[in-house]
């Protein structure tokens, strides 16, 4: 209610008034008239109330009075609630950025002064950007608030966030993103929200964003290997690689990772790189080095101890085998000579390349043709300087050569013929003559079908092809008339093969049981039963026939499986 004030006004009238007075009014007379004063009310008692405590911005000034269509600002004074635009204005300070702002009511009409209060406004409500997972954490990310005073990301295993973490980002750091590290462990799944908030009496406010979700991730930490420089091996190499995550935990192969190797095999740097799987994603990689092999540590053959003299440089290539490997001249290795032109002691010097460090030296001997003896070890090299190995016919008499070394055989029997000691074979009979002329048939018919540089085991190989694959079926003989009454019918039956170019079975095995000799193997039989005939090396079977007609991998260099472990009887060939 306005408070009146009534005030009496005294008025004199004077005696020049146009109106004429009588005379006894002459002297002044003085008149009180009453008026009244209305006195203005003061808000500085005032009460201004808020539907909220905290409004969100929303990129335009926060005015409570008219959000939404409402009007959510209450004024009152000594309980009487004053009406806008009436009693008072409302004015805003601050309030067009997340932060703290001031309401301010000023009195009008019937009131005057001025009552003020404050009010937060919230920072808009934020999205997370991204969630990343890959080293065993999360790291959460968001568009950045220049309002805000801070970041609260909250995360927990359960969407109710009843066992919760909370974390905070100050906005004077500069970062928009938080790296969640010290809880998560590879396989969790982890619900998030974040606010940006700002502070009033200590309270943070600001909205949370939408819930997001995130399995985590472990990354490839530390990947060892037990040394970082491996020798060459002619192969891959394929060190032990021990990974661990970025938390050290040791990982599991083809559980956790898996692993790849390139550039392993030859001289250089290898990379091995490990790929995440199951909990675990992203790639990490390691370095080794392959250094070149020793050759000195390479076997050497193919390098005979005596060559023929020819005028002209001798210079022999032998063959060099590192682990699995044959080495290639010019590759892997060089060769140089000395003294390897006049008749004598001659040097050649192998020097690795390529993948092949360090060198070596062998001697051998320069001489005429024909025999030739060094350190005590006779040899025989052919007319044109070539050294011959096996049965040899010399001016008319017959030797024997072993077949790997090449040196003369000497007082003793060797392929059931009686050699004396100088070598020569005597107390030939008309089996024994016929015998050597087969193996010396068999040995030619192997240097014509291998290479030298082949191993024993291609040689094999290839006379067993040669054998079965070249030669028809036909029977010349049943061996049955002849194996109960003799054991010397493995001449006639392989010379079925060697010079009639076809034969039976027992045909097969001994042409094959013949070229075997000639590589070099011993232990050798032909073996039969009373309709079928086989061979076998070092009891290993070998049946030219039945790998032709049935199965290859079951008839060469087999394991028995039949009856063909018993045979009926045998004979042997070396």
């Amino acid at each position: 209610m306005n408070k009146k004030l009534l005030v009496m006004l005294i008025a004199a009238v004077s005696a020049a008034s146009a109106f004429a007075l009588p005379a006894a009014a002459e002297e002044h007379e003085t008149e009180v008239i009453p008026v009244v004063v209305e006195q203005k009310q003061s808000l500085e008692g005032a009460k201004i109330t808020l539907r909220y405590a905290s409004y969100t911005y929303k990129g335009v000034p926060v005015t409570p009075d008219v959000r939404n269509g409402a009007d959510e600002v209450t004024v009152k004074l000594d309980g009487k609630k004053l009406t806008k635009g009436t009693d008072y204005i409302l004015k805003y300070e601050n309030n067009d950025r997340a932060g703290i702002a001031t309401l301010t009511a000023e009195g009008i009409g019937d009131y005057e002064g001025s009552v003020s209060r404050t009010f937060v406004v919230k920072p808009s409500t934020i999205a997370i950007t991204t969630l990343e997972t890959g080293k065993g954490n999360i790291v959460v990310n968001w568009n950045s608030d220049p309002t805000a005073e801070g970041y609260q990301i909250l995360y927990s295993k359960d969407r109710d966030f009843k066992d919760e973490h909370s974390t905070t980002v100050w906005a004077s750091s500069g970062r928009n993103y938080v790296n969640l590290k010290n809880i998560p462990e590879p396989g969790e799944k982890y619900y998030i929200k974040m606010r940006a908030f700002v502070t009033k009496d200590g309270v943070r406010y600001g909205n949370y964003s939408s819930l997001r979700s995130k399995t985590v991730k472990g990354g490839i930490g530390k990947i060892t290997v037990p040394t970082l420089n491996y020798v060459y091996r002619a192969r891959d190499l394929k060190p032990t690689v021990t990974v661990r995550d970025t938390d050290g935990r040791k990982l599991t192969l083809n559980k956790d990772y898996t692993y790849t190797i390139a550039n392993c095999c030859n001289v250089g740097t290898a990379t091995i790189t490990v790929t995440g799987k199951g909990l675990y994603t992203g790639t990490g990689t390691k370095k080794f080095n392959v250094v070149p092999a020793d050759v000195s540590k390479a076997s050497l053959s193919q390098l005979e101890d005596v060559y023929a003299y020819t005028g002209k440089a001798v210079q022999p290539v032998p063959m060099l085998k590192y682990k699995t490997d044959i080495l290639v001249k010019g590759k892997d290795f060089t060769l140089s000579y000395k003294n390897n032109i006049a008749k004598g002691n001659a040097t050649v010097t192998v020097t690795g390349k390529g993948n092949y460090t360090g060198s070596f030296s062998r001697n051998f001997k320069i001489a005429g043709a024909g025999m030739v003896t060094k350190d005590g070890a006779t040899y025989y090299f052919d007319k044109n300087g070539v050294m011959q190995k096996g049965w040899q016919q010399i001016n008319g008499d017959y030797y024997c050569f072993d077949r790997i070394s090449g040196k003369l055989v000497t007082s003793t029997t060797i392929n059931k013929i009686k050699v004396d000691g100088s070598g020569k074979a005597v107390s030939l009979t008309s089996y024994g003559k016929s015998r050597i002329e087969t193996m010396m048939r068999a040995h030619q018919i192997m240097l014509d079908v291998t290479d030298p540089s082949d191993s024993m085991e291609t040689k094999r190989y290839k006379c067993f092809v040669w054998e079965y694959s070249k030669h028809p079926y036909y029977r010349w003989r049943l061996l049955s008339n002849l194996y109960p009454y003799s054991d010397e019918w493995d001449v006639d039956f392989a010379n079925d093969i060697f010079e009639r170019g076809r034969g039976c079975c027992i045909s097969d095995a001994c042409a094959a049981a013949f070229l075997f000799l000639e590589i070099g193997y011993t232990d050798i039989y032909v073996c039969h039963d009373t309709g079928h005939g086989w061979c076998t090396v070092n009891e290993r079977l070998y049946d030219p026939l039945f790998a032709e007609a049935k199965n290859f991998d079951l008839n060469y260099n087999a394991d028995f499986t039949d009856y063909r472990r018993n045979p009926v009887g045998r004979i042997r060939i070396d």
